[in-house]
């Protein structure tokens, strides 16, 4: 058919109001289908940006994230300005390193797991996550949440706690405010990270980052979890303050000989790692413990702490906390919840004995750390306002395979921190919801460069279809006509069929790859698919398969397994007896025309039963 198109009158001009509120930095993502591509593509919107550097980044950014394919050969940058996405993509095209500029080839059929990682006491600063306060407004709603949740439980605003007009006598210190403020920064973090579509399968939190673990995992409401680590944090200010804590560079052996005279006045805090081991308890004892450790050549480093926490000292609180945790109504963790108090998962219903528990013991994070790989988790995003617990996480778990992303960092821009890590998220294959990356900002669709096409000729020259030799093939006769026995079982039929028609390595490919997401299988390729399946069908049957099963049914399968199992029923022939030819030599020409033919036949009639369908 023909499209026609009619011109009525001009559009309308539009007047572009700046935005009130918007992000500092913007992430502009580009992909294409081969690493040549790639780099024609980068050039072509270099030299757009140079001729319209006055288009927003932040519409172009969004009309290319969200309009465009995501091809496997992947190119992130990170830019303020149309001008700065200008000079990073110079340096991708002159192949020069930047910071700001991130690019990898997509690994075909692998599916991260994704864990979330809650950061505990020590990592709180004044001012954590004011820029994304300011200027992201699902994060500032998340934030006033917990605010108003806490008002009845501190005496001072949250909010003034963390932006205070006065930051020389900062309250953020004092554990009585420290602990629900960590909470509130890293729920809504993580809030943030789920509009955008980034949803855990696993948390793990560390000591107060449990607390946040648990309430995303479903055990408990925001609202009672707030409860919960305010009224934690109020019992623990309220004790003496004459503990101490100290960071011992040695085995857990090492340390637990050291400590073992001591009895209850020194007891191992936290095992972050095989070698970073914390100690907590009376001051005195603490002292004595790390001169002698640093008699033996250890390294012992006090910690900056107001308690002895996860000591004994802790035991006077655990009364009345045991009171305000059995106020609280539990359920069972609907997502994997690794706990940092037994080091392994936590399928039940707990009760508020384990929040007592949870306050007095060891936080055995290296040991929850290590089931979290021995589950397979291999994406890992620190929920939090510094980028601490990833450092002990690797220390732990040395395989380089396992992707560590920050959410924020203390010395870099909020938004650099966090974009850093969607771009590297994205680079690898992550998928991200970029149109609720943008939902809370006004946007414009800009025209954008067109994808530059490596195209290549496949027409045979002149002539070639005359030159294939013609050799004598011998057909090994069949001792029972009435079955055929395959050389090749079904599943390798179906895994050496997909490589045939994607180009992939067969060795590569699996029964759990979906069709579309995990092999790329477009509409074409769908039917090419459906061709070759209906010759592995015995022949008697193909007519009766064709009618049960159609490309509209194949196009609804969700991976090659479940083809498998739609296929094996059709394996059995009748038994009618089929004509064999034996020891007949046939030219290869002639079986070549008739399986050409068949091939033919057999495409262009799906093609045309299944018109609709495409």
């Amino acid at each position: 058919g023909t499209n026609a198109h009619i011109i009525i009158e001009e559009s309308p001009s539009l007047t572009v109001t700046p935005a009130q509120i918007e992000r500092t930095r913007h992430t502009l993502m580009l992909s294409a289908k081969s690493q040549p591509a790639l780099k024609a593509l980068a050039a072509r919107w270099e030299d757009y940006l140079r001729q319209n550097s006055q288009i927003n980044i932040a519409d172009l950014a969004f009309s290319a994230n969200t309009g465009r394919g995501n091809f496997n050969h992947r190119l992130a940058i990170l830019a303020e300005s149309t001008p700065e996405a200008t000079q990073h993509l110079a340096a991708f095209n002159k192949q020069q390193p930047s910071f700001n500029v991130l690019s990898k080839q997509v690994e075909k059929g692998k599916q991260r797991k994704i864990a979330f990682l809650f950061t505990g006491q020590g990592s709180q600063y004044v001012g954590m996550g004011r820029q994304l306060y300011e200027t992201q407004p699902t994060f500032r709603q998340a934030l006033d949440q917990c605010d108003r949740a806490l008002q009845p439980y501190l005496e001072e605003s949250l909010l003034s706690v963390l932006y205070p007009t006065d930051e020389t006598l900062p309250l953020l210190n004092q554990t009585a405010y420290t602990q629900p403020a960590l909470f509130a920064i890293e729920y809504a973090l993580c809030k943030l990270w789920q509009s955008w579509g980034i949803e855990p399968d696993a948390v793990v939190g560390h000591s107060v980052g449990e607390y946040v673990a648990a309430c995303i995992a479903g055990v408990y409401s925001l609202e009672a979890g707030l409860k919960l680590i305010a009224q934690r944090g109020k019992l623990m200010q309220a004790l003496p303050p004459n503990g101490a804590m100290a960071a011992v560079f040695a085995s857990v052996e090492t340390v637990a000989e050291a400590i073992a005279p001591y009895q209850d006045k020194v007891t191992i805090a936290t095992i972050n790692s095989p070698g970073n081991v914390v100690i907590s308890g009376i001051k005195s004892t603490v002292a004595a413990v790390q001169a002698e450790l640093e008699a033996r050549g250890i390294d012992v480093r006090p910690l900056k702490v107001s308690h002895a926490f996860h000591s004994a000292m802790m035991e006077p609180m655990l009364g009345e906390f045991k009171q305000v945790a059995r106020e609280i109504s539990y359920q069972k963790p609907h997502i994997d919840w690794i706990s940092t108090v037994t080091g392994a998962g936590i399928h039940q219903k707990v009760d508020g004995d384990y929040w007592c528990q949870q306050i007095r013991d060891c936080v055995k994070f290296a040991p929850a750390m290590e089931t979290l790989a021995g589950e397979g988790y291999d994406l890992i995003i620190e929920i939090g306002p510094h980028a601490v617990l990833t450092r002990l996480g690797k220390q732990t778990l040395t395989n380089s395979e396992i992707l560590w992303l920050p959410s924020l960092h203390r010395e870099q821009d909020d938004w650099q921190a966090i974009l850093q890590s969607v771009a590297t998220l994205s680079v690898h294959g992550v998928s991200i919801d970029w149109s609720g990356f943008d939902r809370d900002y006004v946007r414009r669709r800009q025209m954008l460069p067109t994808y530059p096409f490596q195209r290549q000729r496949y027409w045979l020259a002149e002539g070639e279809l005359n030159q294939r030799s013609v050799e004598a093939v011998e057909v090994t006769p069949i001792s029972d006509p009435a079955v055929i026995e395959s050389t090749e079982t079904l599943e390798t039929q179906i895994i050496s069929l997909i490589g045939e028609i994607t180009g992939l390595n067969p060795q590569q490919l699996s029964l759990d790859m979906t069709l579309e997401g995990g092999l790329g299988l477009d509409s074409i390729m769908i039917t090419q698919l459906m061709s070759g399946i209906i010759k592995l069908i015995p022949e008697t049957q193909r007519e009766s398969f064709r009618q049960a099963f159609s490309l509209r049914d194949l196009m609804q399968i969700s991976n090659l397994r479940e083809l498998l199992k739609i296929l094996e029923p059709w394996q059995t022939l009748d038994s009618q007896p089929t004509a064999i030819v034996e020891n007949a030599v046939i030219p290869s020409e002639t079986v070549l025309d008739q399986d050409y033919q068949d091939d033919n036949s057999d495409f262009v009639d799906i093609l045309h039963s299944h018109l609709a369908v495409l």
